[in-house]
């Protein structure tokens, strides 16, 4: 069972860098927020984040991720319906750009989404379209893992 929070931070750089991905991320784990690092305000160069997630999520949880990407031509519900037609319940984090322009996550699970937006209007979907730098959205699944 997913809980929803809220995201802390608003993207607003260099002053703050949202912390979408890290509140989906305790979602998913079924932990609080405050208690994922985020990363992004540990680093000047954000092409390091995805690795310092990786290495958290395996030494602290025992987990990895499954990254896939899907084309930004179509519309990010039917990812949804496929992805929950075929996995049920099981949890996934959906990203691409959301209603304040820039990257966003999102928690899929059971076919319900969990926004931990602050800016998303009442009833519209999270997403409004692919990422702008590569035209994908993208699809992350936790996978358990031994620990080393």
């Amino acid at each position: 069972m997913i809980a929803l929070q809220k995201q802390r931070y608003r993207h607003d750089p260099p002053k703050t860098y949202g912390d979408c991905h890290r509140t989906c991320l305790a979602m998913m784990l079924g932990t609080d927020r405050d208690l994922v690092p985020h990363f992004y305000h540990l680093t000047s160069d954000e092409d390091e984040v995805p690795g310092m997630y990786d290495a958290w999520l395996r030494d602290c949880w025992g987990c990895a991720v499954g990254r896939y990407v899907y084309e930004g031509d179509g519309d990010p519900r039917d990812i949804v319906r496929t992805l929950g037609t075929m996995n049920g319940e099981l949890p996934f984090l959906l990203l691409g750009t959301g209603h304040a322009g820039v990257g966003h996550s999102i928690v899929i699970a059971g076919g319900k989404t969990y926004d931990p937006s602050l800016v998303c209007p009442e009833g519209e979907f999270p997403l409004v379209g692919p990422y702008e730098d590569d035209y994908y959205y993208h699809v992350e699944f936790l996978v358990r893992v031994p620990l080393r």
